[in-house]
């Protein structure tokens, strides 16, 4: 990957955890069972950490720092499109559609400069552990589904 194509994909990276705050802001905003409301807290939290650590590296590689209003819009739409589904659906689908990211920042990771790679790795972990969440929901409580997540929260939610 070229330097130009790597930056492009940190801002876009960081503009996903932009998104990603949007998105489970709005679950968490939506959401009527308390168990599920501590989970979206969590990932919530693990958003903005994650968010954090990215900013970061794209202040030393001196890439901007704005968070897009377009990247909240997205979130909080996709979160307003899952809302519509059947419970099993809603868990189905954003499984399916967190998938891709979680081998997309994965693959990121192996190809980051040195000085990045510590962060990027922790940020496909940290996409790996939300898939996690969803597929575990389907069979486990929310608390349980969710400790993988909240194991890498520098300040956890209780």
């Amino acid at each position: 990957m070229n330097v130009q194509d790597y930056q492009q994909t940190l801002i876009d990276m960081y503009q996903g955890e932009v998104l990603g705050e949007a998105l489970f802001s709005r679950l968490l905003e939506t959401e009527t069972n308390p168990e599920m409301g501590y989970a979206y807290s969590c990932l919530l939290q693990l958003e903005t950490e994650t968010k954090a650590r990215v900013r970061s590296i794209l202040m030393r590689h001196g890439l901007p720092l704005a968070e897009t209003e377009s990247s909240r819009i997205q979130g909080t739409a996709w979160a307003n499109s899952l809302r519509t589904l059947d419970p099993q659906a809603f868990l189905n689908t954003f499984a399916e559609e967190i998938a891709p990211y979680a081998k997309r920042y994965s693959d990121i990771a192996q190809q980051a400069v040195s000085e990045d790679a510590e962060c990027l790795r922790y940020v496909a972990a940290h996409e790996q552990a939300i898939h996690h969440f969803l597929i575990h929901l389907q069979t486990h409580s929310p608390r349980e589904s969710i400790s993988i997540a909240r194991g890498l929260l520098s300040f956890p939610i209780d």
